[in-house]
């Protein structure tokens, strides 16, 4: 027989939503199981008039018809787990396989539900997602057009759309290393940026689907957006040490004599799409990815 031994750990990405995206650890998260809303800064009031309003709050400032909506979003579970049969369950390290599994995988959990909605969707969610229907972004593109005239199109609506405010570019992994051969981004540490200082996200579970989830094919798309926050819960593991009876019993499947350990967390994204929500379609087909039928 072959000895076990210690597998090559589950190691996290060093690109993608959650290594991009500000990121607020909650441990309160539960308290807003049922939701939560915010009024946005990301499109906040700003204008210019004469001198002659100087000093003058009832000619300097007329907000009116200019205070952003109430944005609202409710948090999703994410998950993964570690399943094996009981056979040498004592000596393998199960919560920590799990807690790991869901390291490596929550971003592209949390990116694919951002990007398409699919939970949102099916739960009748308040959160805004990126291909939603297209009334709900603006297309800032005439047809599949050139990468990097795309990216510049995405620029040029965020910078009047935030008024020169850092914002997101939400690209696929292939989008991505199109554009860095073109050199129309550059890295600064851990993060990808456009030529106007712009965070571009790309993680392995964006799709790139258009507008009212159109399926990438002959072309894809890219979106921009205000700044993207992400909020994460504390981790659970379900069930608990396995040293307990009755925590091994309610991990046990008996029919088939496996152990499912799972790690998950509660978590949301918060993101202004009343500031900024544009598409651009790319004229780059999708990769065939395990080849041609």
């Amino acid at each position: 027989m072959r000895a076990p031994i210690q597998a090559p750990q589950a190691r996290p990405p060093r690109y993608g939503l959650l290594a991009a995206a500000p990121t607020v650890d909650d441990a309160d998260l539960r308290v807003l199981a049922g939701g939560w809303e915010y009024q946005p800064e990301a499109c906040g009031l700003s204008g210019r008039d004469s001198i002659t309003c100087a000093g003058s709050t009832d000619g300097a400032m007329d907000p009116s018809g200019q205070r952003p909506g109430i944005i609202e979003g409710d948090p999703i579970w994410l998950w993964a787990g570690d399943e094996c049969s009981t056979f040498g369950f004592q000596a393998r390290d199960w919560q920590g396989r799990a807690r790991r599994q869901l390291a490596a995988t929550e971003s592209y959990e949390l990116a694919a539900e951002l990007w398409d909605g699919t939970v949102a969707t099916a739960d009748a969610l308040a959160n805004p997602f990126l291909a939603s229907a297209g009334a709900n972004s603006d297309t800032v593109t005439n047809g599949a057009t050139a990468e990097v005239s795309a990216l510049a199109c995405i620029e040029a609506a965020l910078a009047e759309l935030l008024k020169g405010q850092q914002g997101m570019v939400h690209v696929t992994p292939q989008l991505l290393t199109h554009l860095r051969a073109a050199d129309a981004i550059g890295r600064e540490g851990t993060v990808w940026t456009t030529s106007m200082g712009h965070i571009v996200v790309a993680d392995a579970g964006y799709s790139g689907a258009g507008p009212g989830g159109v399926a990438a094919g002959a072309s894809q798309w890219a979106y921009g957006t205000s700044m993207v926050q992400v909020r994460l819960g504390p981790v659970e593991v379900i069930p608990g040490n396995l040293d307990d009876a009755r925590n091994l019993a309610a991990a046990m499947d008996r029919q088939v004599n496996d152990v499912v350990v799972v790690a998950g967390r509660l978590a949301g994204y918060q993101w202004a799409n009343d500031c900024a929500h544009v598409a651009a379609e790319v004229d780059l087909p999708v990769c065939l990815i395990g080849g041609a039928s």
